[in-house]
């Protein structure tokens, strides 16, 4: 996918999401099917506990506790999980 801003080609951030490295627009993937892969399933051994997110990523420790969560997909500046929080 290109960017239509800079002409770039777009890197992939997860199926069918796309970021350009120059402008950093996140565009999604238009009409075509995306095919997710079957092969990644989460099993609740791949839960991390809560005192990881609260160390690693910035949550608002005042109102958000979480207390576990899967880690989808981790770069050098994006992280994608899910957390289970109260």
């Amino acid at each position: 996918m290109i960017c239509p801003a800079c002409n770039i080609k777009m890197e992939p951030l997860v199926a069918g999401i796309y970021q350009c490295p120059q402008c950093k627009k996140i565009m999604k993937q238009e009409a075509e099917k995306v095919e997710i892969d079957k092969q990644k399933k989460f099993e609740e051994d791949g839960f991390q506990e809560g005192e990881y997110f609260h160390k690693s990523v910035s949550l608002n420790k005042q109102y958000e506790i979480c207390e576990k969560g899967i880690i989808i997909q981790k770069t050098e500046n994006r992280m994608f999980a899910v957390l289970i929080c109260h």
